[in-house]
């Protein structure tokens, strides 16, 4: 593969100081040599506890209400 033209060596500098088009050429070079941005060994722990809590409290939420609504919205 060819290189990207126009791409200094060294570290990236600041993307909101480099034009978009060379900003792009840089992270694709970087990419294709295999310097990734992040690491991928990346671990969220508790988010799916915490989720699984929202999704709980949301059902528990909804199911209250419609209690209270059935008690007080006398249908017959």
């Amino acid at each position: 593969m060819s290189e990207v033209p126009d791409v200094p060596p060294g570290p990236a500098p600041d993307p909101r100081e480099v034009p978009l088009d060379r900003w792009a050429a840089e992270r694709a070079q970087a990419a294709l040599a295999g310097k990734a941005e992040h690491d991928d060994n990346h671990h969220t722990p508790g988010t799916f506890v915490l989720t699984l809590i929202f999704l709980a409290s949301f059902a528990i939420y909804y199911f209250a209400n419609w209690k209270a609504l059935a008690d007080v919205w006398h249908v017959r």
